[in-house]
This record gives structure tokens, C-alpha cells and sequence, in this order.
């Protein structure tokens, strides 16, 4: 009797460790990131994402994606920039702004989470359509994630290979 009782109780225990465990891993899709720092932060370690920090900076977005989120970022890489030809030392804050909240999405999005979807944008009205999977995501038909899932405290950023424009309505 006293063993059918311990048994039954480890049994219990186990089965409420395990309830825990798996609630609190949010369906395992978005696991909480193993980083401390923000978006901001974490995308200055990468000098593959200057221009784009240039581009948050000059549009007036720094504090918002230090101090905010969660977001998914798909930040343009330096070598997308050049070849996109914009010269963003020309543009205005105000015209530039239109380019960092069109690669902006509320949520954190790993790229599991991206195999067929489109989600709203940042900038009005805009979305991004989603193709693909096993990490192998295409943004809008022609735009490639190059590097996946970088995650900081405040959400998630991929970098992508293009400079994503969006429609005018």
C-alpha cells in the first residue's frame, strides 16, 4: 500500500514537472532569448548591420527599438544597402522613416514562424508575404534571410539580402 502511494505521488509530481516545463516553453516555437542586450545593441555587434543602424538612428527609431517590443526586425545587410543605390545622407528623417518601419512587424517571429504567412508591417497599410521553410524564407517573392533568429531581449532580427520597399497605396 505505502508503495502504490509513492508511486502514485512520484507519478503526480512528475507529471506536474512536466505540465510546467512544456507551458511554459509557449508551444516551443519562442523560447526566451539567451541574450541580455536589446534589439539596438545586439544588431551594433554585427558590423554587417551599420548601414541599417544608420538608417534607425537618422529616422528617429533608436529608442523605440532599445526601449520597446517585442519586434521582428529583417535588417537589410551593409552590401543589400549598397546595391539598393538609395543614398540614405540624402534623404530626410521623415522620408527615411518609411524604409526601417516597413522591415518591422509587432511579435517576435522566429522563422518557424514564417513558413506561409503574411503579417501586417509597421508601415501602414503594408504587409510582408512569407514563402518557404527550414529556415530557407523568402520576404515578398524575391527577398532572402541570410541570417536567422538573432534574438535580444527585445525581440528577434534577421538579416536580410535586399532593402525591402514598400508599395505605395
Amino acid at each position: 500500500m505505502k508503495n502504490r502511494r509513492r508511486f502514485f505521488l512520484q507519478s503526480l509530481l512528475w507529471a506536474s514537472l512536466a505540465v510546467m516545463v512544456v507551458g511554459s516553453c509557449n508551444g516551443g516555437f519562442d523560447l526566451p532569448p539567451t541574450t541580455e542586450q536589446n534589439m539596438i545593441a545586439t544588431a551594433a555587434e554585427n558590423p554587417e548591420l551599420s548601414t541599417f543602424l544608420f538608417a534607425i538612428n537618422k529616422a528617429g527609431l533608436t529608442n523605440a527599438l532599445s526601449t520597446q517590443g517585442p519586434f521582428t526586425v529583417f535588417a537589410p545587410s551593409n552590401q543589400a544597402f549598397l546595391e539598393s543605390q538609395l543614398n540614405l545622407n540624402l534623404m530626410t528623417a521623415d522620408s527615411l522613416q518609411d524604409i526601417p518601419v516597413y522591415h518591422v512587424l509587432s511579435g517576435r517571429y522566429l522563422t518557424s514562424l514564417l513558413e506561409r504567412d503574411s503579417i501586417p508591417t509597421f508601415s501602414p497599410d503594408n504587409y510582408l508575404f512569407f514563402r518557404g521553410q527550414n529556415n530557407r524564407i523568402s520576404i515578398n517573392e524575391n527577398t532572402k534571410i541570410t541570417t536567422a533568429n538573432i534574438e535580444a531581449t527585445n525581440g528577434v532580427i534577421h538579416i536580410v539580402d535586399r532593402v525591402l520597399i514598400a508599395e505605395q497605396n
